[in-house]
């Protein structure tokens, strides 16, 4: 059975990046919590996110250099009526994407993952991101 890791990124902390050592190696997102930093009103920290605007860019890269980088837009997870917005995923939430595991002779170069907080809004938003997390053998945070 595998525990449960967390790591967390904010305007302090923007990346968290990933080693996959083996073949098949992957990290899976179990969980995000946002938080505010500055109080627990709904509209607060709703009016701050939704003028934030703030989405994780994940990005795996191979050892040839080639990448993969794609969104995920942290608005389209929430809702205003949440004090702390809690978001387990049911279906397994899988860095590199879920499709790479089935063409593995692609899938198996990606040497490192980077998942990165960015902003299309304002960026000094008082939020923090936590994110629980598993990995498979050979994947591990740097």
């Amino acid at each position: 059975m595998q525990t449960d890791k967390i790591f967390e990124l904010s305007t302090d902390k923007r990346t968290q990046t990933f080693s996959f050592d083996k073949s098949h190696s992957y990290i899976t997102i179990k969980k995000i919590v946002i938080s505010s930093l500055f109080g627990h009103k709904p509209d607060e920290w709703f009016s701050k996110l939704m003028l934030s605007n703030p989405f994780f860019k994940i990005k795996c890269t191979k050892s040839s250099g080639e990448t993969l980088e794609y969104p995920i837009m942290i608005a389209s997870l929430v809702s205003p009526y949440h004090a702390q917005p809690v978001f387990e995923f049911q279906d397994d939430f899988i860095i590199p994407e879920q499709n790479m595991l089935n063409q593995s002779a692609f899938f198996k170069h990606y040497e490192n993952g980077t998942i990165e907080l960015c902003f299309s809004g304002n960026e000094d938003t008082g939020l923090k991101m936590t994110l629980l997390y598993q990995t498979t053998a050979g994947a591990d945070a740097k």
